[in-house]
């Protein structure tokens, strides 16, 4: 395809000529989560054009109804880019709690607050869900009407429909860091939160090439650690990559379980990965093959959004190849990201195109505010950097070295907090953000 021109001003013909999955109104019904849409601008600079509803859930807290007031609000910004609420509580929650959740990150928040958390305009959720499959989702246009701006201007125009006059706390986690920023500096934005904990978080202004050394050398570092601390694993790994050969898959699909390292604390993580790498072995040829499927699907939209906001210059493609060069791994068994991102959306279709036009002409970045005018937006509020140990994403020096450059003395300050990305939701992370967060 033609190279993509990443700075064009679009018309207001081809915003409404963006494809968009249909959503069904019937997810606003629920008996326990308050749940609806707000309708806002695709364009905020151009609130003439086109709107598109961005869906919303508010999760009371433990033992309490909605209506109860006592109990504090807490925006969760969810990380991405392209990840919606359901992967953080999936929307069919049982709430009886008969039947255990694959996933929830949002439980141990329930023990202390109410959650707000909202599904990001464009992923695959019920926000106006981008129809990847339709070659009229342009790449230009995704990334200039679905970034952390957007969203941070999605996420106030929530908080006036839900919350109006009410306090709240915000954490902005991962990615969500990202929006976060955008929250507290943008000049539109007045509805701040009492206090906000950027957890994990990934933040503009940083090294990026450094932090993805850094993350690499992370991942490297957990792969060394499973052989010293579960010998057992490494041969089973080697073991799924014959096994996916067998059944005529390609061997490095056990890249896919990359994901496991680090994610909780030592000696819990390994054993969640030994758990899947079982249950892998004892497979058939179509288990197999749903695992690569279920895991393989590419996420164009993260693929096209990481770009501009996390990797300038680099796509995750490009990027990867430097970091397979600078930091070389020496074990056919070890998990590697960079394996997976260099195959990310090679899948023959339109969409490979254009992957392969990005990684020739990469967005050269989003501009976010300065440091200086985040830092005034912060005088606002209370801010907490919560540092995670063990991030195979964002390795803990180099989030904090990102956040040296935001702090303002009497406003900010750092947490280090157990658990590895996802610290914050875990037992002891919630309850030190919860500590932090109701201080006086």
């Amino acid at each position: 395809m033609n190279s993509i021109d990443w700075l064009r001003e679009p018309s207001l013909d081809e915003l409404r000529a963006i494809p968009f999955k249909p959503v069904d109104p019937a997810v606003a019904r629920h008996d326990i989560e308050a749940r609806g849409f707000v309708r806002v601008p695709l364009d905020y600079s151009r609130p003439q054009g086109p709107e598109v509803g961005v869906f919303y859930r508010l999760i009371p807290a433990q033992g309490a109804s909605l209506g109860d007031a006592s109990r504090p609000v807490v925006v969760v910004i969810n990380g991405g880019p392209g990840m919606p609420s359901w992967l953080y509580r999936p929307y069919d929650f049982d709430y009886t709690g008969r039947r255990a959740p694959k996933v929830d990150y949002l439980g141990e928040l329930t023990k202390h607050f109410a959650v707000l958390i909202v599904d990001q305009r464009g992923t695959d959720g019920n926000s106006c869900p981008l129809d990847l499959d339709d070659p009229a989702a342009k790449p230009e246009l995704i990334a200039r009407y679905f970034d952390s701006l957007h969203v941070a201007l999605d996420h106030q125009e929530v908080v006036n429909a839900v919350l109006p006059g009410r306090d709240f706390f915000m954490i902005a986690q991962s990615y969500g860091g990202m929006v976060g920023m955008h929250y507290m500096s943008l000049p539109q934005i007045t509805r701040v939160p009492k206090a906000i904990c950027f957890s994990a978080a990934a933040m503009p202004h940083g090294d990026f090439l450094a932090q993805s050394r850094q993350r690499r050398a992370q991942q490297k570092e957990f792969n060394r650690r499973l052989q010293a601390t579960r010998p057992d694993l490494p041969p089973k790994i080697v073991a799924l990559r014959r096994r996916f050969t067998e059944h005529g898959l390609a061997p490095d699909n056990a890249h896919f379980l990359w994901t496991y390292l680090g994610q909780g604390e030592d000696g819990d993580w390994q054993k969640k990965l030994g758990r899947k790498l079982d249950e892998l072995l004892a497979a058939d040829a179509k288990g197999l093959a749903e695992f690569v499927a279920e895991e393989g699907a590419s996420n164009f939209l993260n693929y096209v959004l990481s770009n501009p906001m996390t990797t300038p210059g680099h796509t995750d493609a490009t990027l990867a190849r430097v970091l397979e060069r600078e930091i070389a791994y020496d074990a056919e068994w070890m998990l590697d990201e960079c394996w997976v991102l260099k195959t990310t959306g090679r899948d023959g279709t339109w969409r490979q195109a254009v992957i392969e036009a990005m990684d020739a002409a990469p967005h050269p970045g989003l501009r976010y505010p300065s440091p200086d005018e985040i830092k005034r937006g912060f005088r606002r509020s209370r801010v907490l950097f919560a540092l995670a140990e063990g991030d195979v994403f964002l390795p803990l020096e180099g989030v904090r070295r990102n956040a040296a450059l935001f702090q303002v003395p009497g406003v900010t300050s750092e947490l280090v907090l157990p658990g590895g990305h996802k610290a914050v939701f875990l037992p002891k992370g919630a309850r030190a953000f919860r500590d932090w967060a109701l201080a006086a």
